[in-house]
């Protein structure tokens, strides 16, 4: 009998041993495509890709199955394969991305034919794919920062800023990955351009709020951007150019691989020197660029970069003031079986600001990130998948501020952040999904005993039907890392960034998300309508003391607690958002509420609470494209939100300095207790694109903003009037309307 019950055993573990695995890959260019789903038709077995293409399908009977790969703007895929018992079969799978004309039939599939998404906990998470920001309404040239401005629960202070304000979160609060390699200040213009030329990149995914234990260093949002992989089938690329800049994108095959350099520049500065010496010289430039290598089937090498600098000069004040980014990164991807995926990455980020003026005021500032990380995702089953891994962050700050041979500031440190993380995600019955993780760290300069941190995360999800479900999702975040931040400064110029000491204690942050998803088929098109509530408690929020400036001392240590003054804020909101995913006509209308109170939490005075500069109670936005044919394509951004608060002056004082001169000086009300007038903007696009024999295509954008030339406030100006020595308030306005043409040609 005992030998009977072993044989059996046996039997039925090799019937359920078998597993698929492999990659998904664009057929045009061999680049992965994430967030693929891959399932096994007529059950609920099912997965996704990963970040780099990568899945696992496991424990399938002996036999003949149907796999079924499919993703939005690509055609479905199905395939036939067998399994013998105990079989592991490694399938590549290519998808042809969907034409025009073909879009509308994949409106057709059928609801049983969708695949079971119960492990994606999506909650908060936005996917941007180039193709939509190239032809969308821009302001000059297509911009990341600025199409992600358009989503629900991510709000922007000025038409001027690329800046990004996450569900009430701060914009330093915002963890920005380049293909993994964090970027501090990716802005040109000072903040009016974002860094990254969108033709070089894959696509970008923003994960508002309870992001996973793998990231970490920031209070609220992850941006995670990647640059395309490269063209492994054959030379392609992109030229193009606007009233601004133009940029350049080249992609091909190379050895066993594939690489890609991208290039921009402005061209503003050649009309500013014909001006003469009274006007300033300006430019920006880009460069990006990644190289790979397969080393067999299992083993990838990978070299990113970016590169890019801001130049500024003016004779009229002897200046010179440049400021950019260098990132670089080498990755390695290692798949030790097909459960076991692992990936390795060094990497260095450097952000620096170098100004001279008059030949006797100089400033430097430079932060810099040298890293080594290590992920690893072990498949154990469809339905149980766990991930793990460490990384080692080595911070280099300098700070150096002197005026002639008199030092203000001599900051030159370096410090050390060791993490280790781990999640698993497990469902139950393709309807209950549970992902707890933690992440540890240990920070060297916060103590001298050895403490960790501790980074809990959970997310639940329940399918209620294959096209209806509810998340919840929170967890604890750390920030060692801050801005300066003044509330009476809504544009910022350029972020100088600084490391927390023994001083004061790290950023905290806890964070809770509730939503629920539904799709649905209506009059033909397939919709999305989703609702998703939040609130964060923000402890330890540093704010720059008003009374630093006038210090004498030259500052060679910073001393946190010495020079900023500790704060806290709570944030709460709700989005809805209905979105056509496909098709003719799509796009997404979305309305948000949300609120950001901050408390100053200064022991020498009473607290002071009131509404964060970033805060806007009401904002509804909708971005719709229309694609009339093949040829031709429109778009639509509408953007409506109330105005932001900002602190009202109620009277004036006249003061004599020591010349005797006599100066009017404002006296500043309550902090942030009065708005600024509603804002609204509606932008506009049209697109043409001629298609030629050789394969190349040339895209006319044609774009308005500001179509209706509504006068935005950017803020207030008080001038002082010098016959009668009264003050004047004028409105210093954000952008009127400004019509925009771009040419772009791919080949």
């Amino acid at each position: 009998m005992r030998k009977i019950l072993i044989i059996i055993f046996f039997s039925v573990f090799s019937v359920y041993a078998s597993t698929v695995s492999g990659f998904v890959r664009d057929a045009s260019t061999s680049e992965v495509i994430y967030d693929v789903n891959v399932y096994i038709d007529g059950t609920s077995i099912g997965t996704a890709t990963n970040i780099n293409g990568y899945f696992v399908l496991s424990g399938l009977k002996a036999g003949k199955h149907k796999l079924v790969v499919s993703s939005v703007g690509y055609v479905t895929h199905r395939e036939d394969v067998v399994l013998l018992s105990d079989d592991s079969k490694k399938m590549d799978f290519r998808l042809e991305p969907e034409t025009m004309e073909l879009q509308e039939v994949q409106v057709s599939i059928e609801a049983d034919e969708l695949p079971d998404e119960v492990m994606n906990i999506r909650a908060g998470q936005l996917k941007l794919k180039p193709r939509d920001i190239r032809t969308s309404a821009t302001f000059i040239q297509p911009d990341l920062f600025r199409s992600i401005q358009t989503l629900p629960g991510v709000v922007s202070v000025s038409d001027y800023s690329t800046g990004l304000y996450v569900r009430g979160g701060n914009n330093d609060h915002n963890l920005i990955l380049y293909d993994e390699i964090p970027v501090y200040n990716p802005s040109h213009l000072f903040g009016v351009f974002s860094s990254f030329i969108t033709d070089a990149l894959r696509d970008s995914k923003l994960i508002k709020s309870a992001y996973p234990a793998e990231y970490g260093g920031r209070l609220g949002s992850v941006l995670d951007i990647r640059s395309r992989d490269g063209n492994k089938e054959k030379f392609e690329g992109n030229i193009s150019a606007s009233l601004f800049a133009g940029e350049g994108v080249v992609t091909g095959p190379v050895y066993d691989g594939g690489f890609l350099i991208a290039a921009r520049r402005s061209y503003i500065d050649p009309i500013l020197d014909m001006l003469g010496d009274e006007y300033p010289s300006y430019y920006f430039w880009d460069g990006q660029g990644q190289v790979y290598q397969d080393l067999g089937r299992d083993d990838r090498l990978i070299f990113s970069t970016y590169v890019g600098s801001d130049d500024l000069s003016f004779d009229d004040f002897k200046m010179d003031w440049a400021w950019g980014n260098n990132t670089y990164a080498l990755r390695y991807r290692h798949i030790f079986s097909p459960r076991l995926y692992s990936n390795f990455k060094l990497s260095y980020s450097s952000f620096f600001i170098d100004m001279n003026m008059f030949d006797w005021f100089r400033y430097k500032n430079e932060i810099a990130d040298l890293s080594l990380k290590n992920s690893n995702e072990y498949f154990y089953s469809n339905d149980l998948v766990f991930k793990s891994g460490f990384e080692v962050q080595r911070f280099f700050i300098k700070y150096k501020q002197s005026l002639g041979d008199t030092k203000f500031m001599d900051i030159d440190g370096s410090y050390y952040i060791y993490s280790l993380f781990a999640d698993m995600t497990k469902t139950w019955n393709s309807k209950f999904t549970f992902k707890p993780g933690i992440r540890f760290e240990y920070d060297p300069i916060l103590n001298d005993d050895f403490k960790l941190t501790a980074s809990p995360r959970l997310s639940l999800k329940y399918m209620f039907s294959d096209f209806s479900s509810v998340t919840l999702s929170g967890g604890r975040y750390f920030q060692s890392l801050f801005t300066v931040q003044q509330e009476n400064q809504t544009l910022q110029i350029v972020d100088n960034w600084f490391p927390i000491d023994d001083s004061v204690d790290p950023g905290i942050c806890d964070n809770f998300a509730l939503g629920y998803e539904t799709t649905r088929r209506i009059g033909g098109g397939n919709y999305k309508f989703t609702v998703e509530a939040y609130y964060k408690y923000m402890q330890n929020l540093q704010n720059w003391k008003e009374t630093t400036s006038s210090t004498d001392d030259v500052i060679e240590d910073m001393e946190i607690g010495k020079y900023f003054v500790n704060s806290y804020a709570h944030a709460y909101g709700i989005e809805f958002m209905a979105e056509r995913q496909f098709g003719k006509l799509n796009g997404n209308i979305s309305y948000t509420f949300g609120k950001v109170r901050k408390t100053i939490d200064d022991p020498l005075e009473d607290n002071d609470t009131f509404d964060a500069h970033w805060d806007i109670p009401h904002s509804f936005k909708s971005s719709v494209n229309y694609n009339l044919n093949r040829k031709w394509s429109f778009g639509s951004v509408i953007t409506y939100s109330t105005g932001r608060p900002y602190t009202e002056n109620i009277g004036y004082y006249v003061h004599i300095d020591e010349t005797g001169e006599e100066h009017i000086v404002a006296i500043p009300g309550d902090r942030n207790r009065m708005r600024y007038p509603d804002y609204f903007r509606w932008d506009i696009s049209a697109n043409y694109t001629w298609y030629y024999k050789n394969g190349s295509k040339l895209l006319l954008n044609l774009s308005v903003l500001n179509l209706t030339n509504r006068e935005n406030v950017q803020s207030f100006i008080y001038d002082e009037n010098d016959e009668d020595s009264t003050v004047e308030k004028d409105v210093f306005p954000m952008l009127p309307i400004l019509p925009s043409v771009r040419l772009s040609y791919s080949f």
